[in-house]
């Protein structure tokens, strides 16, 4: 191997110094130029990493370098820096063949740490790529691991499966992977208290608890509606209904659609449509956009989508949007009156999440972590899955009353800063990295961890789908 000059990291003096930290991401580049096609996590862990840095550790984000021009070594901030190593070809390489040039960048790691003398008293890993790498180097150099799932699949497909979505199912080496995470990192955090009760059936005397990931409260913010609209070319007066997740070949879409077009028919909730003369139409249009990680919806499956939107004379409603960057996202929250998420895939819990951080209020299916992160009646609505009238008459109690849906959309807003900023999530993060150091952790193996919410209704899922979680967090 090639030798490399590492520079130290140079320190802020502000506040003493915690430690060293870690993090792993094998998903992207935290650097790469904002508006790019990147990931979405990579992204999160330097803004979380940021913020570490500001409450006293130093923090080194690894990468894979993946462009022969790029930089070892870029000082983001005094306490922390991103660290490229090479490791197989410099370029991008699809996830499904990164996995044969890890022990490569296992190597690389160990190789910087030996020249520089550098010491991390802990790791964070936020997928399995990265689980495995930090695997190693808990054996290898004896650095504690903090691995954060992004969702369990053991819970996530049984969701599914009772709800009948088709998932692409995890390879065997990320099932092998993600088992050993679970059995021999030093802690593991996961989104929600539904996840948490699914890791303690798992595995009762793992150390975990409940850190949700945060988001960027800078980017997703309340715009004026005037001002979002306008900057989308919508009209005003429109009563936008906004549905943000799966377009194609997906149950959730269909039933969004034939709720709207019960209100379209003047559907207010009750059993039978309102007489139009009682109540005035709903005047609706329908923002159909992907969630996240949707790729761009193949022909066949928009004309499919079109065809289904024709049959319910909705044709005239809808703006089908096949994609949507970043940058762009907040306007599209900010111009909805209501954000609709049918079902749980993969990223409707961070719909629900960005949705309300931009002030609009959710109506969600009380299914899995959305049971816990939205709040009925305070920040949302939550329903039913699959139960299209309940969606249409959730959607309409919005429609009908804007300024009740404005203060459960302001609700959301402080929710979600309270909850879920980047500032919150670091520290609660800090201060479990303060506990591991000290190894001090004294966890409870048979209650949830109050680092979440300690607010109770928070933590209570809808009464209409009563979990085995419900009585042990009341």
């Amino acid at each position: 191997m090639n030798t490399i000059k590492f520079s130290r990291v140079t320190s802020d003096r502000s506040m003493p110094i915690q430690g060293d930290i870690a993090f792993i991401s094998l998903q992207g580049d935290t650097v790469a130029p904002t508006g790019s096609a990147t990931c979405d996590r990579p992204i999160d862990v330097y803004y979380i990493a940021e913020t570490l840095s500001k409450l006293g550790w130093r923090v080194s984000l690894l990468l894979r370098k993946v462009e022969a021009n790029q930089p070892t070594i870029v000082q983001r901030s005094p306490r922390c820096r991103v660290i490229r190593l090479a490791a197989g070809p410099l370029q991008e390489i699809p996830r499904d063949r990164l996995f044969a040039y890890l022990p490569e960048f296992v190597q690389a790691i160990c190789h910087f740490l030996e020249q520089t003398a550098t010491t991390f008293c802990l790791s964070h890993t936020t997928d399995w790529l990265s689980g495995w790498v930090g695997l190693q180097l808990q054996q290898m150099k004896n650095i504690p691991q903090v691995h954060s799932f992004p969702s369990l699949d053991a819970l996530k497909y049984r969701t599914i499966d009772a709800i009948g979505h088709t998932m692409l199912q995890p390879t065997p080496t990320q099932q092998i992977i993600e088992q050993k995470l679970l059995a021999q990192a030093t802690c593991l955090t996961v989104n929600s208290p539904c996840e948490y009760q699914e890791m303690r059936s798992l595995l009762p005397h793992n150390f975990t608890t409940v850190i949700p990931w945060g988001i960027d409260i800078q980017r997703f913010r309340p715009l004026p509606k005037h001002v979002a609209r306008k900057q989308l070319g919508l009209a005003l007066a429109d009563q936008i209904v906004l549905y943000a997740g799966q377009l194609g070949n997906n149950q959730d879409v269909v039933t969004f659609l034939r709720a709207c077009a019960l209100l379209k028919q003047g559907f207010s909730g009750a059993s039978l449509p309102v007489n139009s003369r009682t109540l005035p139409p709903f005047n609706l249009r329908l923002m159909l956009i992907p969630g996240h990680g949707s790729e761009t919806l193949p022909r066949i499956e928009q004309q499919q989508l079109e065809d289904v939107i024709r049959r319910l004379g909705l044709t005239k409603h809808v703006l089908l949007i096949n994609s949507v960057d970043q940058q762009t996202l907040p306007s599209y929250y900010s111009a909805a009156n209501v954000c609709v998420i049918p079902g749980e895939d993969v990223s409707s819990n961070l719909t629900a999440i960005e949705a309300m951080a931009c002030g609009v209020p959710v109506v969600a299916s009380s299914v899995g972590k959305l049971q816990y992160t939205v709040i009925p009646e305070k920040t949302g609505l939550l329903v039913p899955p699959r139960e299209t009238e309940a969606f249409a008459g959730a959607i309409a109690r919005f429609l009908r009353n804007p300024n009740w849906a404005i203060a459960m959309g302001q609700n959301g807003v402080h929710y979600i800063q309270h909850y879920f900023s980047w500032s919150s999530v670091a520290l609660r993060l800090s201060q479990l990295y303060q506990r591991l150091i000290q190894n001090t952790a004294q966890v409870s193996s048979d209650q949830v961890p109050s680092s979440f919410l300690t607010h109770s209704k928070v933590l209570k899922p809808h009464p209409h789908r009563p979990t085995k979680a419900t009585t042990s967090l009341r």
